[in-house]
């Protein structure tokens, strides 16, 4: 299993203003989406892992893919990594599942081309029938499908693939920092060396497997905690406030008064 990484040089102030909500206040309210998404963005303004996977995608997949024609993003967001790995296709479909998109198809042509389009809608049931994409990448996604239905949604990813095409999803693994902190304090654990081993079986087929490494840098403590707290957020409820920040200054401070967070990510690669 290959592991990447590369040293993190921060480029934004992480520093927030008022309208910012405090990680106490956050951790006291329901996490729904008022809350989810900016806490989301802010976790991902604080990380290089937009980077890292960008990176990964276009130094590791990109080039053994056969033909570069069509690609697909499950779960595109705010489509950072869509605009670039996507430069490498003729064509690049995206899907938002479950929620209104947050980059309209108008924004991905201005930016980029208009190659892009978007569907607002939910994978599988809104992705047009086909099977010549020669990407399909699903970064953080299954999460949101529950566990019991894992290989329908990647069996499902597969099917839309061309001959020699790869399926890459991305998922939180159980070791380092992060994953420690998830385990002390309850949260779900996803056995990703199991489910590997489980998809090799399934798909009858060796997959190859990355650990990406991923770092959060903060310059308070309230605002590792609200890092800390989003990738808590299915246990939050269970959590009390000075447990949390007790374990935040304790296990995350740095000799210069800032906060860092390393973060290992699986990814696994399916080909058809």
């Amino acid at each position: 299993m290959k592991v990447i990484h590369k040293p993190y040089t921060p480029t934004k102030d992480f520093r927030r203003g008022s309208e910012e909500l405090t990680a106490l206040h956050l951790l006291n309210k329901r996490f729904d989406c008022r809350t989810y998404l900016p806490s989301m963005q802010f976790f991902i303004d604080s990380s290089n892992e937009k980077p890292i996977i960008t990176d990964f995608l276009k130094s590791e997949i990109v080039p053994s893919l056969p033909a570069r024609k069509k690609m697909l993003d499950i779960g595109a967001g705010k489509g950072e990594i869509t605009g670039e790995v996507g430069k490498s296709f003729n064509k690049v479909l995206m899907i938002e599942p479950g929620r209104k998109p947050r980059m309209q198809e108008s924004t991905f042509k201005r930016m980029f081309s208009p190659k892009y389009t978007h569907i607002d809608g939910y994978f599988p049931l809104d992705t047009p029938p086909a099977n010549d994409f020669n990407l399909v990448l699903g970064s953080h996604v299954l999460y949101y499908s529950g566990q019991g239905a894992w290989i329908y949604f990647i069996e499902c990813a597969r099917d839309l693939l061309s001959k020699g095409g790869k399926t890459v999803f991305i998922m939180n693994d159980d070791i380092g920092q992060a994953g420690a902190m998830n385990i002390h304090f309850g949260g779900e654990t996803y056995g990703m060396d199991r489910f590997v081993q489980y998809c090799s079986c399934y798909f009858n087929q060796e997959i190859k497997s990355y650990e990406l490494q991923i770092t959060v840098q903060a310059l308070t403590y309230k605002e590792m905690m609200r890092n800390a707290m989003f990738y808590l957020f299915n246990s939050l409820r269970k959590i009390k406030p000075d447990e949390l920040l007790d374990y935040v200054k304790t296990q995350f401070l740095q000799p210069d008064g800032t906060y860092e967070m390393r973060i290992f990510e699986r990814a696994f690669v399916i080909e058809k």
